[in-house]
């Protein structure tokens, strides 16, 4: 678990989950006795929303991905890692600073 996790969980283009809804859906689910049909309607009562937010499909992918990996967030996905929070406040304290004028040059120290 050294790597982030996503906030967001995407199921397709149009629909996403925030971490909260994942997690509240999971336990809607299995507090309703497995009923991914219960669990869409408790989190549409919850909201006080009329439409449905996800679809069934999405809350059975999700419910799945968590019976498999035991958690609701996405896998890490390969490409360059983002920098922490601390690490951006280094950069800029450093940027504003100093008079260097590539972020590169102000990295180097702070990497050593």
């Amino acid at each position: 678990m050294g790597q982030a996790c996503s906030a967001v969980i995407h199921f397709n283009a149009t629909q996403a989950m925030d971490l909260q809804t994942c997690i509240e859906i999971v336990q809607w689910f299995y507090s309703c006795t497995g009923s991914a049909t219960a669990a869409l309607r408790q989190s549409k009562l919850h909201r006080g929303l009329f439409k449905d937010p996800f679809s069934l499909s999405s809350i059975t992918r999700l419910i799945t991905k968590f019976e498999e990996t035991g958690r609701v967030t996405n896998k890490p996905r390969s490409g360059r890692p983002s920098i922490d929070d601390d690490t951006a406040l280094l950069i800029s304290e450093a940027m504003a600073s100093s008079l260097a004028s590539s972020s590169i040059v102000l990295c180097i120290p702070l990497l050593m």
